[in-house]
């Protein structure tokens, strides 16, 4: 979708994920993942994977450390 005001594009993304959690090592197995990308047109496939990866990666990173912190109430926090 095209915002004509701004400029700017904007996709949409959903992830699920399944996994599994040992209770004595508390360690967590990552069972499977799915992950859709309303990407619309691609000019350029090496930065589209590389924008996938990193989705894949901050919502993985998230999930585990179970806090998305924000620092001014949207912007993501390290």
């Amino acid at each position: 979708m095209l915002n004509r005001t701004c400029g700017l594009s904007i996709a949409g993304v959903a992830q699920a994920s399944n996994v599994g959690r040992h209770v004595e090592s508390d360690q967590v197995d990552i069972v499977g993942w799915a992950i859709g990308h309303d990407r619309g047109r691609v000019v350029s496939p090496p930065l589209v994977e590389g924008q996938v990866l990193g989705a894949i990666a901050h919502g993985l990173s998230n999930a585990l450390c179970e806090e998305a912190r924000a620092a001014d109430g949207a912007t993501p926090a390290a």
